[in-house]
């Protein structure tokens, strides 16, 4: 076994990945959730969806350099089981609460409606999709 633990033909998780994957998602329900709850239309909730993802996205490739740092060619990987369950979660909670965070206070300030409207929802939103993706990533 070598110094990481991993052999030839493991299957490995990208954190950097696994981060930006949760902020991804996670931007997408907020900006939904905030562009639903204000103005109850479902074209708005879609376009907000849509620009929701884009942020979520370069939000978590921001972050996953951040929490992961790797030189040049080089990405932080982790064996898939529950041992990298700890790395998965500390990446993707916070990637995923500020990528909701982000998204919900943009929309709002964009529809010029209440920023605490839809940041709670968009907030526990951001939460659970911060646990429950890297669980999946984790164990799957």
């Amino acid at each position: 076994m070598n110094e990481t633990g991993l052999q030839p033909g493991d299957r490995a998780i990208d954190l950097a990945v696994a981060v930006r994957t949760a902020s991804l998602v996670a931007g997408i329900a907020a900006g939904a959730i905030t562009g639903w709850l204000s103005q109850h239309k479902i074209i708005v909730s879609a376009i907000t969806a849509l620009g929701g993802g884009v942020i979520g996205y370069f939000i978590g490739m921001f972050i996953g350099r951040i929490i992961f740092p790797a030189t040049s060619g080089n990405v932080v990987v982790a064996k898939v089981g529950v041992s990298s369950l700890p790395l998965t979660l500390k990446g993707g909670i916070p990637g995923a609460i500020i990528a909701s965070v982000l998204v919900s206070v943009l929309v709002s300030l964009i529809m010029k409606n209440p920023i605490m409207a839809g940041l709670l929802p968009s907030l526990a939103t951001g939460i659970v999709i911060g646990i429950v993706f890297p669980c999946f990533s984790s164990l799957s």
